[in-house]
This record gives C-alpha cells, structure tokens and sequence, in this order.
C-alpha cells in the first residue's frame, strides 16, 4: 500500500484530500504499457472527463493506469549515488500525480510526452535538492552558476579588487567582495 501526502502537491484544488492511500493497482485495473494503443485511448478519455469533473475516483484509476510509466522513469535514475531507489520511485509518483493534476486536455499536448517531462524534472529536482553535502536553500542553489569562478591568483591585492571589475576572471579577493557585496545591499 502506497500512502501518498498530496498536501505538497496538489495546490490547484482544495476538494481533494490532504492525503490519500493507493492500493496496488487490482488485476482488472487498465495499466497502460508502451504500444498500447487501446488502454491509452480509454485514459485519455478518463484523463478528459476529470478534467472537467475532479473526480478522486477517476483520479486514482489514472494514476493507477499510469503507475508502471512513473516506475519506469525513476529506474532510469537508479545509479545516481546519495538517493535509494524507493526515494526515486515515490519522487517520481509524486510528480506522476502533479502532472495529472496540472494537465489541461484542452491545450492539446498528449499526455504521455507531458508526464514523461513533469516526472524527469521532479526527478532532477529531487537529485539537485539531495546531491548537495551541506543543506543550501533553493535560491542559494540557483545563485550558485551566477558569481564567477575565482582564479587563485597569488598576486591579488585590494588595489587589483578594485581594478578587477573589468577584468574577466576575479581572483579570491575580488569573488569575497563581489558576495558580500550582493548580500549586504
């Protein structure tokens, strides 16, 4: 039994539940496999009527037809080193349910292609969020590839700190000034 927490993912409707617990999908449920053109026929048909309806019914029987492709995906991942594997396939459920959330049959993007796309970049997310040794806040995480890579110049004084703003590559000192700078203004 998988107990998913939907709070942190379903931001867009407050009729679903804060959590809801799916069993393993029933012999008789629809699982759509690669090919398959029929079972991702009648998915998409359901995939259309909770668009309009937010069903949790309807959601769970998508969900559990889709299960298979979610799994998939977060094998793909299953070398990448600081994650287990049960880390990487609930990363990747977890975005399998906000793209079904978050996809609007009307704009005509095939489902398919789209929950490929949101799962790999919660996938990529997560990898990016647990990679890092030392537990840095996102925006501090995307600040990083902004400031310049300092060369360890021996020769560095505060006259070159200063002169080194035209210069393209900032030595220790002038990297130092440059972030206290940016977070002191």
């Amino acid at each position: 039994m998988l107990t998913v927490h939907l709070a942190l993912v379903d931001d867009q409707s407050n009729e679903v539940p804060a959590s809801t617990t799916i069993s393993q999908p029933p012999d008789h449920a629809v699982k759509v496999r690669p090919g398959d053109q029929e079972a991702a026929t009648q998915v998409q048909g359901w995939l259309q009527a909770y668009a309009s309806s937010r069903d949790p019914r309807l959601r769970e029987q998508i969900i559990l037809a889709y299960l298979g492709l979610a799994d998939r995906l977060a094998s793909r991942f299953r070398d990448s080193r600081g994650t287990s594997p049960e880390d990487l396939r609930q990363t990747a459920r977890v975005g399998l349910i906000a793209a079904i959330d978050r996809y609007d049959p009307d704009r005509g993007t095939p489902f398919v292609p789209y929950a490929v796309a949101y799962v790999v970049g919660e996938l990529k997310r997560h990898l990016r969020d647990t990679s890092w040794r030392l537990q840095v806040p996102r925006p501090r995480k995307d600040q990083a590839p902004l400031i310049p890579r300092p060369s360890r110049q021996p020769h560095c004084t505060v006259r070159s700190a200063v002169d080194a703003r035209r210069s393209r590559f900032p030595c220790l000192l002038n990297y130092a000034c440059a972030y206290y700078i940016l977070h002191t203004s």
